[in-house]
């Protein structure tokens, strides 16, 4: 007779605990989180124009060894340098690992996110002409593209994964910190007893100057409004501020930014809560 009590009790336990979660959830407070527009990096990533990849490949730079395949990749934009490298896997999956060629200093790489290093297998190049070339194993293609670099991997004929399809790689290098250049101060030279004819030849220039400036107003209206998204861009590659917290970048900004697309697929798993709503 008491069973049916227990039960019951048991579900309105269980009820009021429920309740009791879901308003915890409903209590976060989201000012505690940051958003896209509070976050330098996120701001400059999402600013990167689609189809307009900076990212170019040294055809002369390829180096081929046993199990893989290494490339630099140069960003025209700043000019700086980095390694790719393409390794087959024995169990028919292929990895591809991106890295600054010269670094201020080495990246954090995660350690321990593998049981063991990959069994390697051997990769060869199957063709190469003047816009890319073919690395091949087993019925698997690795399709690289010059310029702008972008890499398909493929299973027979079929493009299965594509990296910088949309051209928004972006990969922060570290940087040493530029000290802002002081202009100097034009000389004013206040003489008494100037000649006249030299008076009326400066109001002449002035003259001519206010009417130059009346018709560039635009572009230099234009040009001001740039110059100051720039200095406000450029105070968060060193430091950032958040509510009650300073983040400090000695080594100036390092986030890394790709468009990655699995052509024939309808579902994709494994991503984050938080990733853009393109996916």
């Amino acid at each position: 007779a008491l069973l049916p009590y227990r039960v019951d009790m048991l579900l309105f336990v269980r009820s009021l605990f429920l309740l009791f979660c879901l308003s915890q959830i409903h209590s976060v407070d989201e000012s505690n989180f940051k958003k896209c527009d509070q976050s330098g990096f996120c701001r400059r990533q999402r600013k990167i124009v689609p189809r307009v990849s900076p990212y170019v490949v040294a055809p002369d730079s390829i180096e081929i060894l046993a199990t893989s395949i290494r490339i630099t990749v140069r960003n025209t934009k700043n000019n700086v340098d980095f390694v790719v490298e393409f390794n087959a896997i024995e169990d028919g999956t292929s990895r591809l690992r991106m890295r600054e060629k010269n670094p201020l200093r080495p990246r954090y790489e995660v350690d321990g996110a593998l049981v063991g290093e990959p069994k390697l297998q051997n990769l060869n190049i199957a063709s190469k002409d003047g816009g890319g070339f073919v690395a091949a194993f087993e019925d698997k293609r690795v399709v690289v593209a010059y310029d702008p670099f972008r890499v398909d991997f493929q299973v027979g004929v079929a493009t299965v994964v594509s990296f910088n399809g949309l051209g928004l790689l972006e990969f922060e290098h570290y940087r040493e910190k530029e000290e802002p250049k002081v202009e100097e101060e034009a000389k004013v030279d206040e003489g008494v007893g100037e000649d006249q004819d030299g008076d009326e030849e400066e109001k002449k220039r002035s003259l001519s100057d206010e009417i130059e400036t009346d018709e560039t107003d635009e572009d230099d209206n234009a040009e001001i409004d740039k110059e100051e998204d720039d200095k406000e861009e450029e105070k968060d590659l060193w430091e950032e501020h958040f509510r009650s917290h300073r983040d400090s970048k000695v080594n100036g900004p390092s986030s890394i930014g790709a468009d990655v697309a699995f052509p024939g697929s309808s579902h994709v798993y494994g991503f984050p809560s938080t990733q853009t709503p393109s996916i």
